[in-house]
């Protein structure tokens, strides 16, 4: 049996998740590739796909971007006009993220024979366009017209998006494809969806490295050059002027909260404000694992959330999260255990939230040690190898 593990990127959150899986399914021996169209490292053995310069369809998405709000991630079409991966000597196609990378309509079509895995790591798969829906629900009888295009000139053609990825779908059967939510919250909407509702549907957790683990602070903190007489609160995204992580809240929050708190944000394209220190963007696991040791508490007030990679890594690594009560987050985090999930979306909410973390008695190593039971590789990919088996028989 041969898997082909499909992702538009190796990096990100869920480039990572798709890159994780693969690593684990190599090491169990059984034959995979990971097919990606852009990876941000260069490790030998990644296969690389090189996108061709006719990519009409990125022409007509910078139009639809310039009229459309910014505070929403990218509106992402079912045809893209780049390269197709090769896929002919598969026997299980594992699709992630696939956005500015797979054409629906010529994909599905030439591997109609194929079985398939579709990991969910956000609602793109199910609806017209858009990434996360927000308070729409159109994608369970069908996208007709788009408030998140509202005044781009687009809104109606979200309907002809929506009709063409569900042509493309036509052509697999019911029992063609397991649908995968990493969280259960992504997992019913997918289960009420027009598009993939038809397929049968599992839960399974996204899986974190053994390298994220436990480790007293205080060492850490030398290493990192951190003051060890001053709390520490970190914010991690991959880009820290998307609007959805709520950067801006945190900030609001942050300037009536007491001079012996120090802010640390992570990632790229941070816009200098008071308080904050920025330390760029780490691709590098042991780092990473070390800023979450080092601080005193994870903050995630992201208004729209799946499985994030990095509230699992921060408590493989005994670090509490603060967070919005949505998506995936509810099931992640139990109030005084490992973190704290606000009573609303709010920044009078998050505050009170972080002022009670930051004086509760957490258990590091005890977070540490529920965090690898939840989302060790070892039982992620056993989940995943019963599909993958049921699939090929």
């Amino acid at each position: 049996m041969k898997i082909s593990i499909v992702s538009t990127y190796g990096h990100g959150g869920a480039g990572i998740a798709a890159r994780r899986l693969y690593d684990a399914i190599v090491e169990s021996g059984v034959s995979a590739d990971l097919v990606v169209k852009k990876y941000k490292t260069s490790k030998s053995w990644r296969r690389f796909l090189k996108k061709l310069s006719d990519n009409r369809s990125l022409v007509v998405r910078r139009d639809i971007l310039e009229k459309k709000d910014d505070s929403r991630e990218t509106f992402s079409f079912s045809e893209e006009f780049s390269c197709q991966p090769e896929l002919l000597d598969t026997d299980i196609i594992h699709l992630n993220w696939i956005s500015h990378f797979i054409d629906w309509k010529r994909f599905f079509r030439k591997n109609n024979e194929k079985k398939y895995v579709w990991t969910l790591h956000d609602m793109n798969p199910f609806t017209g366009g858009c990434h996360h829906s927000d308070e729409c629900s159109q994608y369970v009888d069908g996208c007709k017209k788009c408030p998140q295009l509202e005044n781009s000139g687009y809104e109606d053609r979200v309907e002809h998006f929506f009709l063409e990825k569900e042509k493309a779908l036509s052509c697999l059967k019911d029992d063609q494809m397991v649908v995968v939510g990493p969280s259960k919250w992504i997992t019913k909407l997918s289960e009420k969806s027009r598009l993939l509702g038809r397929f049968e549907h599992r839960q399974i957790n996204n899986c974190v490295p053994e390298i994220f683990k436990f480790i007293d602070k205080s060492s850490v903190r030398k290493a990192l050059k951190l003051p060890n007489d001053k709390k520490i609160i970190l914010f991690v995204a991959e880009k820290l002027d998307n609007k959805r992580k709520n950067l801006g809240v945190l900030m609001e929050v942050l300037e009536k909260t007491d001079e012996n708190i120090s802010f640390y944000a992570l990632g790229s394209k941070g816009v200098k404000r008071d308080r904050v220190n920025y330390s760029g963007f780490i691709d590098d696991e042991e780092t990473m694992r070390d800023w979450y040791c080092a601080s005193d508490l994870l903050i995630n007030p992201s208004i729209a959330e799946n499985l994030p990679n990095t509230v699992a890594e921060a408590n493989c690594s005994g670090t509490p999260v603060v967070a919005f009560p949505v998506g995936g987050h509810v099931e992640m985090i139990l109030s005084g255990t490992n973190g704290f999930l606000t009573n609303d979306i709010s920044a009078d909410s998050l505050r009170d939230s972080i002022e009670r973390a930051l004086d509760w008695d957490f258990d590091r190593q005890l977070i540490a040690s529920d965090g690898k039971k939840r989302y060790n590789s070892g039982d992620v990919l056993e989940e995943y190898m019963k599909i993958y088996k049921e699939l090929a028989t």
